[in-house]
């Protein structure tokens, strides 16, 4: 198993990473909308968790050497909420995904909280694999129809 750190992302960090291209990708894929929607949608929902005092966006690295990929939460009281999880492409399918998740439920254990969240695309076979190897449990289906 791999030694991931996390730590928080800065400024800097959030004009150089873009968090919103997993998430259109996924959009973009679900034949719902087109690029320029699926970009235009991505962009608010982000921009929109970043203001909100409980986000929290972080950097993941191994043994606090090399950027491996980064995770943004929500974390209020008693639960935690992973809104967007990337692993660095080059970083792929190498037991970094499985590191991470393990490192933000010790955090929510530290914080002494209740449940750990996410939601994921159905067409992202690789991360529904990751989450429940995890020991994650699909709990809703979330269903869209764009008028």
């Amino acid at each position: 198993m791999r030694s991931i750190t996390l730590i928080p992302a800065t400024e800097s960090d959030l004009d150089r990473i873009d968090l919103c291209r997993g998430y259109i990708d996924d959009l973009v894929k679900s034949d719902l909308y087109d690029l320029a929607s699926a970009t235009r949608k991505a962009k608010k929902e982000i921009d929109d968790i970043l203001k909100r005092p409980t986000a929290s966006f972080m950097l993941c690295f191994e043994e606090e050497e090399e950027e491996v990929g980064h995770i943004l939460m929500n974390i209020t009281p008693t639960d935690l909420f992973i809104f967007n999880m990337e692993v660095y492409e080059e970083f792929r399918g190498q037991g970094y995904g499985k590191s991470i998740l393990l490192a933000v439920e010790q955090l929510a254990i530290e914080k002494d909280l209740n449940r750990m969240t996410l939601s994921v695309s159905p067409l992202n076979k690789r991360a529904l694999k990751l989450y429940k190897n995890s020991g994650f449990s699909e709990l809703f289906v979330h269903m869209e129809k764009r008028l």
